[in-house]
């Protein structure tokens, strides 16, 4: 079962530091398929949040959309890189912070 207080990130160098700064635990991937190997080895059912760089978790999305539908106990969602994004990440962060906290707390500012 997931320890709930526990967050993953995987992905480069570069992005996993700053999230070991703040106590999550961080495991280096090169690629996608290194990543989805991370996740399936030493990371999937032991975390409460993980989340995947996003260059690489868009190669292997439905099957991350999947595992949360699978695994209620956690959520996998993906991050944007040390070098941005698409916007996507964004994006399903805020809709899931919206949705735990009933407001959009990435609003834009002055936009209603």
């Amino acid at each position: 079962m997931a320890d709930s207080h526990k967050i993953a990130v995987i992905g480069t160098a570069d992005t996993i530091l700053p999230f070991r700064a703040i106590g999550a635990v961080g495991f280096e991937a090169s690629d996608a398929s290194s990543a989805e190997k991370i996740l399936d080895d030493s990371v999937l059912g032991q975390y409460g949040i993980i989340y995947i760089e996003e260059a690489f978790a868009m190669q292997f999305a439905d099957r991350i959309q999947r595992l949360n539908n699978q695994h209620r106990s956690m959520s996998i969602t993906s991050v944007p890189g040390s070098k941005g994004g698409t916007g996507e990440s964004m994006e399903k962060i805020r809709f899931l912070v919206k949705r735990a906290i009933g407001i959009d707390i990435f609003g834009e500012k002055g936009v209603k």
